[in-house]
């Protein structure tokens, strides 16, 4: 287990995902009907904000999930065995089970607000959980912008095939920073 003292040191990232299993997901997704993201009030509701035509379009595929889960299960297992605490059974393990994969889809101008991960539409319905861990993940890299900013100045800029996780608390306030040109393609989904 990595002792710490600092949050950004419980980011982790790796190139996980081949760039040919990217480019396949890409031509994939382009016959997937997208919706526009909304963000879900404490209630569980969807909250109308005025910001929505920045939010990134969002989508769904069950085909494409199974692709990526054993992925995306790898790079789970390494923070794990990078973060746990083996001394007790208790604190070992905290991967239990993962979200479905979400696709987001960033164009000119969209952006992602600044927030965290306690998810309330996960703690119910099938598969309930309360996210401990956060997954994104680059499908592309050729645009400008859209970094990945952590509190006000920790920015990531994912490279083609990269996965990045962190702990899905209020501690790891993150958005990301409007796209100046080209698409942003990635991957989200939360462990618990």
């Amino acid at each position: 287990m990595k002792q710490s003292s600092k949050l950004s040191d419980f980011i982790f990232i790796e190139k996980s995902i081949p760039d040919t299993i990217c480019d396949y997901i890409l031509k994939e997704l382009e016959s997937n009907h997208w919706e526009k993201h909304q963000w879900g009030s404490i209630y569980g509701d969807a909250v109308d904000e005025t910001e929505a035509p920045k939010e990134p379009d969002i989508t769904y595929s069950k085909p494409l999930d199974s692709i990526l889960n054993s992925f995306v299960l790898q790079t789970g297992n390494k923070y794990q065995k990078n973060y746990s605490d083996e001394s007790h059974y208790n604190t070992s393990s905290f991967i239990f089970s993962f979200s479905e994969i979400r696709f987001n889809r960033y164009h000119i101008d969209q952006k992602m607000e600044m927030h965290f991960d306690h998810i309330k539409s996960l703690f119910n319905g099938y598969n309930p959980g309360i996210p401990v861990l956060s997954f994104v993940g680059a499908l592309n890299d050729d645009y400008e912008g859209g970094e990945l900013v952590f509190w006000k100045d920790y920015s990531v800029k994912l490279k083609k095939g990269e996965v990045i996780c962190f702990p899905s608390n209020f501690l790891y306030q993150h958005r990301v920073n409007p796209i100046l040109s080209g698409v942003r393609d990635t991957f989200v989904c939360w462990a618990w």
